[in-house]
């Protein structure tokens, strides 16, 4: 099970935000899943893209990117 304390989701939000910068540092508009709450305990992080105006060439660069960005903030959190 989750721990869906305070402490908890203070480390989901800032693992959240920071992905979420890192994205758009890299030119790639995303939003942080937490906006979409009605709360900010749910205890989870992610991110919502929207691409669905974007040709497929577009979403694949986009997608190589938060990829790396994630992968990246996967090594620097552990």
């Amino acid at each position: 099970t989750l721990d869906r304390s305070s402490a908890a989701s203070d480390v989901y939000k800032r693992q959240e935000d920071d992905v979420v910068q890192r994205c758009r540092q890299e030119g790639v508009g995303v939003t942080p899943l937490s906006a979409y709450w009605g709360s900010s305990d749910a205890g989870v992080a992610g991110i919502v893209l929207g691409f669905g105006s974007h040709d497929d060439a577009t979403l694949a660069s986009a997608l190589k990117i938060i990829a790396g960005v994630v992968t990246t903030h996967g090594r620097l959190s552990s």
